[in-house]
Parts: C-alpha cells; structure tokens; sequence
C-alpha cells in the first residue's frame, strides 16, 4: 500500500478523519432516547484504529494491543470524565507505539514520548473543549501529537532507515560518486 509509506500523512488525515466522526455521532447519539458519550466512544474507536496501523506498520500482531485497548475501553464506562479520558487515549497510544508496537526505543523516543503526553494535558486543560465540534478539534489535536512523534523522532515504520531522508542535489551526488570512485582505487 502506498499510503503506509508517509506515516505522519495517514495520521494527520486519521485524525481529520476521526474528528469528523465524532461530529456525526454525536448528532445521531444525541437523536437516541438514551444519553450515551459519543466523545469517549469515538476517542475509544480512533485509538483502536489507530492502534491497528500502528500494529500493522510494525509488523507485530493484533492480538499484542488487545490488552491496553480493553483498558481504554474499560475508561469509557469507569471515568466519568472526557478530559480524563483524552488523557488516557494518549497515554494508552504511547504505550501501544513505544511499549508494544516500537520497543526498540532510547531515551530520545521515551523523552518525547513524555514530552507530547504533557503537552496534550496541557493544550486539552487550556482549551477545555464543551461542544462536539470543539472535542472533534482535540481529537485532531491528539492525531496531530502523534503524528509529531514521528517528526520529532526522525522514524518511519513503515520504510526501511534511510528512505524518508532529503534527496541531494546533483554535486552531493557526483561528491559520492568521486568518492566511491576514489575508494576502489581510481579510474581503470
């Protein structure tokens, strides 16, 4: 598939995705003569899925994030609130990519890990979204934090290392060459 070579795209547009979701459930949520929380719902449902390409982009099976999503799952109906449960979708997705999907990681991948967890707090705690439009600008805020992984790790999982780096320019390119050239011993 070609879309799975551009990581921080399909996030990017998941995210987008998911947040427009959010919106038509909530509307055909709030037509039901119960009250049940599109919000927590849809946040379940977009880690969930994103939690399969994560899955599917590291090669590892279905089966290894079943346990953190029936936790998050478990949050919907225990944490009565949406803030606390936007929290736990992203530090469920943290644990999911670094913990299981990507557990070869260093300090660096631990440290913005960290970083984009508090962030999150902090940007849901300054906007403290109300309505369903503004929870589908979280939900996109979220997939925008974790597409940032990937830009702040320099990582693509779904492409060998190398392949995401800058094409040079045609003098870096004949640079290689002479060098190449240089280090069998010349020109015959």
């Amino acid at each position: 598939m070609k879309n799975l070579r551009h990581p921080i795209l399909v996030t990017v547009l998941y995210g987008f995705g998911s947040g427009l979701s959010l919106i038509c459930l909530s509307l055909v949520f709030g037509a039901l003569p119960f009250r049940f929380d599109a919000t927590c719902l849809m946040l379940w449902l977009s880690a969930a899925g994103y939690s399969v390409l994560l899955c599917r982009w590291s090669g590892h099976r279905l089966k290894s994030i079943f346990f953190p999503l029936l936790f998050l799952g478990l949050a919907i109906y225990l944490v009565p609130s949406r803030i606390s449960n936007f929290l736990l979708a992203l530090v469920g997705m943290s644990w999911i990519r670094s913990g299981i999907c990507f557990s070869q990681i260093g300090g660096i991948e631990i440290g913005v890990e960290l970083l984009l967890c508090l962030v999150g707090a902090g940007m849901v705690g300054m906007f403290s979204p109300a309505t369903p439009l503004s929870w589908a600008l979280a939900i996109w805020l979220l997939f925008l934090l974790q597409a940032a992984y990937f830009v702040m790790t320099n990582d693509s999982p779904a492409a060998p290392k190398g392949e995401f780096e800058r094409p040079s320019d045609p003098f870096e390119q004949s640079s290689r060459q002479a060098m190449a050239i240089l280090a069998q011993g010349g020109i015959e």
